[in-house]
């Protein structure tokens, strides 16, 4: 039995009450929350999100300060499915979009304390400096290995020794791991992780075939006008799409809310939540998306559907601290020719990467100065996250010193700690899928999304926001269309000419 609020006793407690009604609560105003709540209100639906913070966006922050503008969060996404594009035309930001400068496409990785150029191609990887000529030879071999027949969970550090060799691993796929997930590729499953890879081996049988194979698709992509490889932010950083999205939602976007329960009845979900007033507030929903951290799903499912929390509660995230600096250009002796860089673990540095934020995209930086973000912590190293906010920016600031040739302090510097950051898709990962897809087909009145669901990107949560909105407004033209025949039948065995019958 699920129990209903006792208003009369919050009453009598003194506490003041809001009641109100909608058809679809969501709560949490990330990037998915906000995508599933606008397309909802574009189709008619009566939409409440809740956002416990006073700034819509999740994660997806920017900050402006002394001329430097910094995303605290990802720094800019990839047209991968036609729900990018959709929605952007629909927010009429097509003139804010912003590509990465391709003039400045190098990447770096570090190895023996210095950086080294690297690029993506099969071959010119190949001539790079990265590997040595063992490393090269074992990674040469890879279009000749049988590939993987059986559907056994493996690890993207077990993928990577059995196609590409341990040199590889170390020096190429750890510290991509650690730039896009600041996590362990010991821990991750492969299939989650790096979905594309996965699907190079199953299609043509190699990843180097595969990739070479993708290059002539690429080509075509580029000559009919599509950029889906591209990426890109927007003139004021990536808060403008959240900013965006939030002003069309108005005042169904409800800031500093904090729900803190839900209780389920025969017709409707009871969604209990406190706004900095201090008041409690009540919305009847007739379905609720939980849009939040699992963790955060997992407390309030916790009460009514134990088992789901419990699976929530599984998902582990890495904690990273995004740690910006401001630099006079003349202070830097590296050429600022890449979108940054990043490190091997066996380097033994106490950073994952940087990113040159003022060489990826305009208007970061003041003109003759460059703007850094770079990233501390990780699964690699969660000790660190210990020090004080002082402390972590020296560290950032001393090995971009040592590494970049940095003389002098930083004009600015500041620091964003996220304790969860980004959710690891781990060995078990499979199971937790499985699960939530389960709940979110079998319950009419909850459901579950967010980005430690099928992808961690931007574009991942738009695309699957988008989806959730098309299933809940079909359920809810069918639930109308069901409720109306159900009247019209009622009405005509109630009028005079039935009875006469």
């Amino acid at each position: 039995m699920f129990k209903t609020v006792n208003f009369r006793l919050l009453i009598e407690m003194g506490v003041q009450q809001h009641i109100s009604s909608c058809d679809v609560c969501i709560i949490g105003a990330g990037i998915s929350g906000l995508t599933l709540a606008y397309r909802l209100q574009k189709a008619g639906l009566r939409v409440k999100l809740l956002e416990k913070s006073s700034r819509p966006g999740g994660v997806m922050q920017t900050d402006l300060s002394d001329g430097f503008l910094f995303d605290q969060g990802p720094s800019g996404t990839f047209f991968k499915s036609a729900a990018v594009d959709q929605l952007i035309d629909d927010l009429g930001l097509q003139n804010r979009v912003q590509f990465a400068d391709e003039d400045v496409a190098k990447r770096y990785i570090v190895k023996d304390g210095k950086l080294h150029s690297v690029s993506m191609k099969p071959l010119t990887f190949l001539r790079s400096g990265l590997l040595s000529w063992r490393g090269k030879l074992r990674l040469s071999m890879e279009p000749f290995l049988r590939s993987k027949t059986d559907d056994s969970r493996e690890s993207v550090a077990d993928f990577v020794r059995r196609r590409l060799g341990q040199e590889t691993l170390e020096r190429l796929i750890d510290p991509l791991i650690a730039g896009i997930y600041a996590g362990d590729p010991e821990q991750l499953d492969f299939q989650y992780t790096l979905p594309r890879l996965a699907a190079l081996e199953r299609q043509h049988g190699s990843l180097i075939r595969g990739m070479l194979a993708m290059r002539s698709v690429r080509r075509k992509s580029s000559a009919d006008g599509i950029s889906r490889s591209k990426m890109f932010s927007f003139d004021g950083g990536m808060n403008v799409l959240a900013a965006t999205l939030a002003r069309e939602l108005g005042d169904d976007v409800v800031l500093n809310a904090k729900a803190h329960s839900l209780h389920k009845s025969e017709h409707a979900i009871e969604v209990s939540y406190r706004q900095s007033s201090g008041n409690t507030s009540v919305l009847n929903a007739a379905k609720v998306v939980l849009a939040t951290p699992a963790h955060i799903c997992a407390s309030l499912l916790a009460p009514i559907y134990l088992e789901m929390a419990n699976t929530l509660k599984s998902i582990d995230y890495s904690p990273v601290a995004v740690v910006f600096h401001g630099y006079a250009r003349k202070q830097i002796r590296q050429d600022l020719d890449g979108f940054g860089f990043l490190v091997p673990g066996i380097e033994n540095r106490r950073i994952l990467g940087s990113i040159w934020s003022s060489s990826k995209f305009s208007g970061r930086a003041p003109d003759g100065y460059a703007a850094l973000t770079t990233f501390v912590g990780g699964r690699r190293q969660p000790e660190l996250l210990e020090n004080d906010e002082d402390r972590l920016l020296d560290i950032a600031e001393s090995e971009l010193r040592d590494l970049m040739g940095i003389s002098g302090q930083a004009v600015v510097r500041k620091i964003r700690i996220l304790p969860k950051a980004i959710p690891q898709f781990g060995l078990q990962y499979k199971t937790v899928l499985e699960t939530v897809a389960a709940f979110n087909t079998e319950q009419q009145q909850i459901r579950i999304t967010g980005n430690f669901l099928q992808g961690v990107g931007v574009a991942d949560c738009i695309k699957n926001a988008t989806e959730m909105a098309k299933e809940i407004v079909g359920e809810h033209r069918a639930a109308r269309n069901t409720q109306q025949a159900r009247r019209e039948i009622s009405q005509a065995f109630s009028s005079p000419t039935t009875a006469r019958i």
